[in-house]
């Protein structure tokens, strides 16, 4: 009985990015075949609002994100900069990826871009990796720059696994011929993903200064809490990047 209300809230959104998603395709399809540009503006407005929906479903890395941020003490802009480059590699590898398969592959043989499961493991097995790097600079008690350094990379790795939606999109415009309006639709899907992934990579860094506010007045244990958020963020990033790694494996 408990559970039930977050199962109808998930597939409530299930739902809702499924009657969106249709009617972005038919927008597409219409626009592509169309010179009116009325319908390409409301198909960008529609994938706009599409990414920011698509993104609050599983993916995307907000669990690696919100997880990373929670252990680090990093400013706003840093959560910003840190989405923009993960959803820019998520949605860049995706187009790479089909424009290179359909300009290489014969299409016909049935090969397609997301058929490929090799990027998703090396972007699960690199998340694991430097969640392990975080973990050990971490228990060494190293300054915070070093592990910015080392964090640097995560919006990249967790990035690399190429969003399937982008890839539909662009096989389908691949397939009308119309590349150009979308990489645009793409474009505009990334923005709206950045919104969300942002948003969340910002409540993870507003989250932890609330807490390190609420024990401001305990100045002695604060470095101790904060060595604790960083090993707790790291254990978090490992976790997180094995499961996917193995959920992909099996």
């Amino acid at each position: 009985m408990e559970l039930e209300w977050p199962q109808s809230a998930v597939r409530s959104l299930l739902l809702l990015q499924k009657e969106v998603q249709q009617a972005l395709g038919n927008a597409f399809g219409e626009a592509s075949a169309s010179e009116d540009g009325l319908q390409a503006a409301i198909l960008v407005l529609l994938a706009l609002v599409f990414g920011m929906l698509h993104a609050i479903g599983p993916g995307h890395g907000k669990s690696v994100m919100v997880a990373y941020f929670l252990g680090q003490d990093a400013p706003l802009r840093q959560g910003l900069t840190a989405s923009l480059k993960l959803i820019a590699v998520h949605v860049g590898s995706a187009i790479l990826l089909v424009l290179t398969a359909v300009t290489l592959l014969d299409v016909s043989f049935g090969l397609r871009p997301a058929d490929f499961p090799l990027l998703r493991q090396i972007s699960y097995g690199g998340v694991a990796a430097l969640g392990l790097f975080l973990l050990v600079q971490a228990l060494r008690g190293a300054p915070g720059g070093r592990h910015a350094k080392g964090g640097g990379l995560l919006p990249y790795v967790v990035g690399l696994s190429p969003c399937p939606l982008t890839t539909i999109m662009m096989l389908a415009a691949v397939g009308t011929g119309a590349i150009a309006l979308g990489l645009v639709v793409s474009l505009a899907m990334a923005l709206g993903m950045v919104v969300t992934v942002g948003a969340f990579a910002l409540l993870a860094i507003l989250a932890r200064c609330w807490l390190f506010g609420v024990f401001e007045r305990h100045q002695a244990r604060i470095l101790k809490i904060g060595r604790g958020f960083e090993v707790f963020g790291a254990l978090a990033v490992t976790a997180l990047g094995l499961l996917l790694l193995a959920g992909e494996l099996a």
